[in-house]
Formats: C-alpha cells, sequence, structure tokens
C-alpha cells in the first residue's frame, strides 16, 4: 500500500490537506464537505488488521482471494493518515445513518486510481469497519443472525463483480451499499427488499400524478411506504423461487418492522422493459416475472443497466459482446435494429 506523510496525524488533517495528498479531484468535493461536517467518530477508529479483516469478509461472501487482496489493503492511522482520516469520517456518517428510514442515499465516488489496490478497496474497508453498528441494530429489531449475514453477504457477491468486470480486486457498488450498512434492505432467497417510501418524479424510478394518482388510494401517495425489490445475480429467476421470496419477505416486514403500514412492492429494472418479450420466449423466467408487476407509465431510455448486468461492460462496441444466452441476442438484436432499451417501473400489491 502506497504511504503518505510519516508525521501528519490524522486528527489534524484538514479536508484541503486529505485532497492534497490523495490526488482527488472535483468528483470529491461533496464527499470531503460532508466528511467534514460529520466530523470523527466520537471513539476513535482502531484498525482492525489482516486477520480479523479476512474473517469479516469472508462471513460477508468474499472468496478467498478477494478477502487475503482486501484484508491486506486496510489504511494505517501512522502510515496513511489522509486515507484513515476518510475512513474514520466515512464509517462515522455510514453509523450514523443506521436505523433512519429518511436517511438519503449516499453516491459516494470511487477514490482515485492513482491509490492502486487501496483505493479501490477502501469502501470495503468502510463496510467492515462499519458492520458491527448494522449488525447491532440488526439484534435489537429481532433480525436473526442468519438473516443479517444473507443480506451482508451482497459484500462479497459485489467484491466478486469487481473481479469478473476489471480482472483486479476491487469494490465499485459502495453507494448500492448503504442500504445494506443503514439496515434498510435484507435478502430472501432469490430476491433482496428494501424499505422505501414512494417519490413521485424521483429518478430513475417513474411514477403516477395528478388525477391518476389520486385515484389510486393509500399505498401509492407520496410519502406512503413501500418495499423495493431487486433481483441480484443469484440464479434462475423461477416463478417459484420469486413467490418463496416474497411470502418470505411479506412474514419478516410484517414481524420485525410492522411499522408502517406497506402496501406495495416497487421494483424499478431494465428487467422491467416490456419491449424483451419481443426476443424472449412468453414462458421464460424474465417475462414471467415481468407479468408480477403492473408497470408505470414511461421509462428512461438507458442501456447502461442491461451492459452491466448482463455484459458486466460499460459503453461497449456491440462487436465485442458474447451471444451466448437468449437475453443476450436480444438485447444486441434491439440495438442493432436502432431501438433503445428503457428502464421501466413496476408494482404489486403486497
Amino acid at each position: 500500500m502506497r504511504h503518505y506523510r510519516g508525521m501528519a496525524s490524522p486528527h489534524t488533517l484538514s479536508p484541503a490537506a486529505v485532497a492534497e495528498a490523495l490526488r482527488l479531484t472535483d468528483a470529491h468535493t461533496a464527499l470531503l464537505a460532508e466528511l467534514d461536517a460529520v466530523g470523527p467518530r466520537p471513539a476513535p477508529l482502531a484498525p482492525l488488521g489482516e486477520r480479523r479483516s479476512r474473517e469479516l469478509l469472508r462471513a460477508y461472501g468474499a472468496g478467498e482471494q478477494d478477502a487475503e487482496e482486501v484484508a491486506a489493503t486496510e489504511p494505517d492511522p501512522e502510515r496513511s493518515p489522509e486515507l484513515w482520516w476518510l475512513l474514520d469520517r466515512c464509517v462515522h456518517r455510514t453509523e450514523l445513518d443506521v436505523g433512519r428510514f429518511d436517511a438519503p442515499y449516499r453516491a459516494w465516488p470511487q477514490l482515485p486510481e492513482t491509490l492502486g489496490a487501496a483505493g479501490r478497496c477502501f469502501y470495503a474497508h468502510v463496510f467492515t469497519h462499519a458492520s458491527a453498528r448494522v449488525r447491532a441494530w440488526h439484534r435489537e429489531r429481532g433480525v436473526t443472525e442468519r438473516e443479517s449475514l444473507a443480506i451482508l453477504a451482497d459484500l462479497g457477491r459485489h467484491l466478486g463483480v469487481h473481479r469478473t468486470a476489471f480482472g483486479t480486486v476491487g469494490l465499485n457498488a459502495q453507494s448500492w451499499l448503504s442500504l445494506h450498512l443503514g439496515g434498510m434492505i435484507y435478502e430472501f432467497g432469490r430476491l433482496q427488499f428494501n424499505m422505501m417510501t414512494i417519490a413521485p418524479g424521483s429518478s430513475p424510478g417513474h411514477w403516477y400524478d395528478g388525477e391518476r394518482l389520486s385515484g389510486l388510494g393509500p399505498g401509492f401517495q407520496a410519502g406512503d411506504a413501500a418495499l423495493g425489490v431487486h433481483i441480484p445475480p443469484t440464479g434462475p429467476l423461477t416463478p417459484e423461487a420469486v413467490e418463496d421470496s416474497f411470502a418470505r419477505a411479506r412474514e419478516f416486514f410484517a414481524t420485525r418492522f410492522p411499522e408502517p403500514t406497506r402496501r406495495l412492492a416497487v421494483c424499478t429494472s431494465w428487467l422491467l422493459d416490456d419491449q424483451l418479450a419481443r426476443y424472449l420466449d412468453a414462458g421464460s423466467n424474465i417475462v414471467r416475472f415481468q407479468r408480477r408487476f403492473e408497470a408505470v407509465p414511461g421509462g428512461t431510455e438507458d442501456e447502461s443497466d442491461f451492459f452491466w448486468f448482463v455484459f458486466r461492460k460499460h459503453e461497449p462496441h456491440l462487436c465485442q459482446l458474447p451471444q451466448d444466452t437468449a437475453l443476450q441476442r436480444a438485447i444486441v438484436a434491439h440495438l442493432r435494429e436502432g431501438g433503445r432499451w428503457r428502464v421501466r417501473t413496476g408494482w404489486t400489491r403486497l
């Protein structure tokens, strides 16, 4: 790991000094301001050490190679005080969000490539250090150890995705994982469900408005509680697996988080683009998954999710994409015909 000014102390550093030492850019200005405002943890953060870091990473689903390589990059408060300044405050910010149903989405940027593996793995260390607080909160709310570890294992899954996509150790899903560290999302078999509120007009989803919205009644209105539905890449999306996930989610939230009342499950995903039905068999798992939801009018034309979730690539040339599955062939064929793919929103009653 790269070493920084050995005589600097994380406790006396300014955001400007941190930015200079780590070569942060304008993309990090908002993050630095946020962390400067939140300040350091009341109880000073202590290094986990490689052994404990490996143990936690393995518990959270990381493969052996990822666990070894991530653990070796843990910042050190003496050798890398600027990185430790960031770590301490990111952990503090994350801990303050635990159990906050109104916590904003933390769109934290990647650190500069000049930091190498230490930068690519930085947010994995935020996760391992902050995980103790959310696990304690899980216990307070009656979430079992098994249920807690099931969702925290998303860390290892996304470390694996990074290695598959880029061939190196790293994590680029830190904003998504803020839901996990806040205690807002849980996994039941094939699907994940997060606690959310209906927010018409918010990106990336679309929602009803005007007379149509007022006629839909409770559950659909701005500020109403709902469950968000997410589809991790964990296997076939069979109707039986989906139904099992919904049944387990209904029971879990009714007993662990019964208030406020949640009437809807809402999914915003590229998988809900009804154009897929033109290319896929009517009995395919994707088409049958779409039928569970009532589609909200409109959508966002954007192929980036299709490229990332199906091919693990950003803005590829079509000729570079594999054509091994019906889904892969459908995505490419539609684009070659001049079409655009869309992210759609749908809902179903709980």
